[in-house]
C-alpha cells in the first residue's frame, strides 16, 4: 500500500488522451427508386452513395444490406447483385458489402428473375447500413 506523497508535486497534474472516431459514414441513397424496371432477366443499377461522417478514415466500412420483400418475392421474383454479371453471387438479405470509409459510391444491381408470368409492378425494400438514423436515408422503395 502506498501512502500520500509528502515534500513535492506530483506530475503529471493533466493527461490529453486522443480518441479514434470508428463511427461508421453517414448513408444515403443518389435516388429514392430506381428509375427503370428491368425487364424479366434485366439488371437495374440503384446507386448507394456514402457521405462519411467527421473527417471519414482510411480504408472500408462493412455495412450490412438489407432486402424486404413486399409484393417481389426476393429469390422468386428478383435478386440483388454486386455486378450486372448473370453468374455474379447473389446477395442474401443481412450480407455486407464493403464500402470506402472516405465517401464514393457503391452500385447494387436488382435483376428481374425471368419467370415468364406476367404479374404486374411489384415492390420490395432494399436498406444499406444503418436504418432509423435521423437525417440518413438508407432504404428504398424498388418497383419491379
Amino acid at each position: 500500500m502506498f501512502g500520500a506523497p509528502t515534500g513535492g508535486v506530483v506530475s503529471p497534474s493533466s493527461l490529453i488522451i486522443g480518441i479514434d472516431d470508428n463511427d461508421p459514414p453517414a448513408m444515403h441513397f443518389t435516388a429514392a427508386a430506381v428509375a427503370a424496371p428491368p425487364s424479366e432477366g434485366g439488371a437495374a443499377p440503384v446507386t448507394v452513395t456514402v457521405a462519411p461522417s467527421g473527417a471519414g478514415g482510411a480504408g472500408t466500412v462493412r455495412l450490412p444490406v438489407t432486402i424486404v420483400s413486399g409484393s417481389a418475392t426476393l429469390g422468386t421474383d428478383f435478386v440483388v447483385r454486386l455486378s450486372p454479371d448473370s453468374t455474379a453471387p447473389s446477395l442474401a438479405s443481412g450480407d455486407l458489402v464493403d464500402v470506402p470509409a472516405t465517401g464514393g459510391s457503391i452500385v447494387l444491381y436488382v435483376v428481374a428473375v425471368p419467370d415468364g408470368v406476367y404479374e404486374g409492378p411489384e415492390t420490395f425494400v432494399l436498406q444499406v447500413g444503418r436504418a432509423g438514423v435521423t437525417g440518413e436515408q438508407s432504404s428504398t422503395t424498388i418497383t419491379i
